[in-house]
């Protein structure tokens, strides 16, 4: 988050987009005005107001991680990661998390994984008993 924060948009684009848009706008009128006739002053309101509104709307994304009404909730985020892994590690700690048995893996995988219950499967049973001959 940081290092996206810290990272400015650069001068060179804004401006060349901001200039872009303004050129835009006041050679659009121009254009339509053959078509449009009184109604080219509506249809550039409404035009540019949308291109203005997108152009406002980037300068608010640019910077996502401050505390004002539209930007990421952080606070919330990383409280709910925290009770997240607080949760991980009551189960963990409490023997609630267990690994998949095997029952729940295709036949393929069954004979080459140890089961979670303690029962071995049957490539580690056909070994335990290579073993004691």
């Amino acid at each position: 988050c940081e290092r996206i924060q810290k990272t400015p948009m650069p001068f060179g684009y804004l401006a060349q987009q901001r200039i872009f848009m303004l050129l835009w706008l006041l050679s659009y009128p121009l254009a339509i005005a053959g078509d449009y006739k009184w109604w080219t002053v509506v249809v550039c309101a409404f035009v540019s107001f949308i291109m203005l509104k997108v152009d406002a709307i980037s300068v608010e994304i640019e910077h996502p991680f401050t505390t004002e009404v539209h930007d990421l909730p952080l606070e919330a985020i990383c409280i709910t990661i925290e009770k997240n892994l607080l949760e991980i590690l009551r189960r963990a700690e409490s023997r609630e998390l267990r690994p998949v048995p095997l029952s729940g893996l295709p036949p393929s995988e069954r004979h080459h994984r140890d089961r979670a219950d303690g029962r071995s499967s049957t490539l580690s049973a056909s070994l335990s008993e290579e073993v004691e001959r």
